[in-house]
């Protein structure tokens, strides 16, 4: 059972991404290139402190970029946990229900607000908006996965970038022993192989089970086991028992022998060829040869649908898929992308 007092604290999936987000932020602060963005006061030394003393003091509008979703949903919260009653209140966007854009909120003077642009790409009346950022005294936080993502003159406003880091083994034990009261021992290479994957929702299930932390360690390795096996094609043809594709199986064998090289540490990954292009009729078995290729080499194989990146209604939501897709493959790297 985890610690009673850790579960007065943290109740919901929603404390438990917020604590992922925590660390996550402290972080992104503390790196150079932020931290010194950031006013000094020797009384304030905690990262996100800093950041509401910068919110409250200076009223900017801060990015947040994050391949966690929602990141800054996370946190106005966080922030007034470092500095109560820095915020007056804080002003969501929300999706509009007419049309693919952000509507946004009527705001007080002082009002935090939030703009999340990890789904949605367009906002009604930006030239409005722009002008009332202008005029008025208000800190705003936008969120998204990538700068495109942001109308160009809403970026052109923006006073701070923080990136926030994908996770890893410090982050998820910090994370993890805070949840469920001590992280277990493991072998450190066991733990660097799998903690880069992990997300709140693997840990989330774990607590509302109530387990401790040698049966939730276990949990969430085991989602993160099958969410892998199921992108390795451990089974299907080899590369030897595919028949008939002429030079592409020639191409594929040349690359596949350059992959193992390299990760081996005997080739550059620069040499190594990014993509190839096979042209066929469906059933020619150009998916076969890109699976036989990556089960030859040990590598995941992310699959993707080009008619179904475009079978959305606009533009945005199209370049957002396409965007999904690569995050995925870097996420899983190192990787095949096939895309049909």
């Amino acid at each position: 059972m985890a610690d009673s007092t850790l579960r007065r604290e943290w109740h919901s999936d929603r404390d438990i991404h917020s604590l992922y987000v925590k660390a996550l932020l402290e972080r992104a602060l503390s790196e150079p290139e932020v931290a010194n963005e950031l006013p000094v006061d020797e009384n304030i030394k905690e990262p996100i402190a800093r950041l509401a003393y910068y919110l409250d003091r200076h009223q900017p509008i801060v990015m947040i970029r994050s391949h966690q979703p929602f990141a800054e949903y996370a946190a106005p919260q966080l922030i007034s946990d470092a500095r109560p009653h820095v915020i007056p209140e804080v002003k969501y966007a929300a999706p509009s229900t007419q049309g693919d854009a952000l509507d946004i909120p009527k705001f007080g003077a002082g009002d935090l607000l939030v703009l999340p642009f990890h789904e949605k790409l367009d906002i009604s009346h930006l030239t409005r908006l722009i002008h009332a950022l202008s005029m008025t005294d208000n800190p705003v936080i936008i969120g998204c996965r990538h700068v495109s993502q942001v109308p160009e003159p809403l970026r052109a406003m923006v006073d701070l970038e923080i990136e926030l880091p994908r996770p890893d083994k410090t982050i998820v034990t910090q994370v993890f022993s805070t949840i469920f009261g001590a992280m277990p021992d493991q072998e450190p290479e066991a733990l660097e192989r799998w903690m880069e994957l992990v997300l709140p929702t693997d840990l989330q299930p774990a607590f509302r089970l109530d387990y401790g932390p040698d049966e939730a360690l276990e949990y969430v390795r085991g989602r993160i086991d099958n969410r892998l096996k199921s992108m390795l094609p451990e089974s299907g043809p080899s590369l030897d028992d595919l028949k008939g594709l002429g030079e592409a199986k020639a191409i594929a064998v040349d690359l596949m022998a350059d992959i193992k090289l390299a990760m081996a540490g005997k080739l550059d990954w620069s040499s190594v060829d990014r993509g190839m292009m096979l042209v066929g009729p469906p059933g020619t078995g150009k998916t076969a040869l890109g699976r036989a290729l990556a089960r030859e080499c040990g590598l995941k194989f992310v699959s993707a649908s080009a008619p179904k990146w475009q079978a959305v209604d606009n533009l945005g939501s199209h370049l957002a898929k396409i965007r999904s897709t690569f995050d995925e493959a870097r996420r899983y790297q190192t990787s095949i992308l096939f895309i049909d």
